[in-house]
């Protein structure tokens, strides 16, 4: 049995439920039609942290990461791969064998694609529907093409994702991508099933788009203790139950 949570689709094997998240970039890398310049360990590190980050925020572990990208091994394809292995390195994994994938041996192209999937293993049960007030924070800011480049020490990274998984006040967590902060929250609302109650000085554009998951969505249990994160933390609202 398959079902959908949220970006991520979710497999029952009898008990064993395996997670598949996953991701792509085009137009951003080192070739000539490339619309954003950037060196490749980056975009492929940066590519790769968007399902992983999904995966962990699920409460997944991720298990193997797969990759199909547009350009050859050789050179500059060599770069995007160590950037994938890096962020699932990061993210837990280890040894080179859990990446595997396929790169484009055949013809010369100007502008770098790349795709990742991102397999797991759900290792919790999914978050419950609200029973109580939670805090909604936006942790990280959101940024797209160059502007990521620019701010990359205010992101969302794999140490505040694996601080925040430690916090017992932690809800629930979901990465925000290229739908904005806005579509992300009225997704925690839906499957958390609560009412969504902005803070309007917050002084935060929600419909931006936010890359490469560069911040997150937290639902916090305490409106104190939040944990002490080396990138901007910002309260948005609050979730109360339906």
């Amino acid at each position: 049995m398959i079902k959908k949570f949220r970006d991520v689709s979710i497999i029952d094997f009898n008990d064993s439920y395996i997670s598949i998240a996953c991701d792509s970039c085009s137009g951003v890398g080192e070739l000539t039609s490339d619309i954003i310049q950037s060196d490749g360990f980056y975009t492929g590190y940066r590519t790769a942290f968007v399902p992983l980050a999904e995966t962990l925020a699920l409460g997944a572990v991720p298990l193997t990461v797969i990759n199909t990208l547009s350009v050859s091994f050789d050179g500059y394809g060599k770069q995007l791969i160590e950037g994938i292995m890096t962020a699932a390195k990061e993210a837990g994994l280890s040894g080179n064998d859990v990446i595997t994938g396929s790169t484009e041996e055949n013809f010369i192209l100007p502008v770098t694609s790349i795709g990742i999937t991102v397999i797991g293993e759900l290792k919790r049960e999914l978050p419950e529907p609200l029973k109580n007030e939670c805090h909604i924070y936006l942790v990280g800011l959101p940024f797209i093409g160059e502007e990521v480049l620019m701010h990359k020490n205010d992101i969302l990274d794999f140490k505040t994702i694996h601080i925040l998984l430690e916090s017992k006040d932690t809800y629930d967590i979901l990465p925000v991508g290229s739908k904005g902060i806005y579509h992300e929250i009225n997704e925690m609302a839906g499957t958390l099933k609560g009412v969504y109650i902005d803070i309007t000085d917050h002084g935060i554009d929600l419909k931006k788009s936010a890359g490469p998951a560069t911040c997150a969505i937290v639902a916090f249990n305490s409106s104190v203790n939040f944990p002490d994160l080396k990138i901007p933390v910002i309260k948005l609202g609050s979730l109360f139950p339906k």
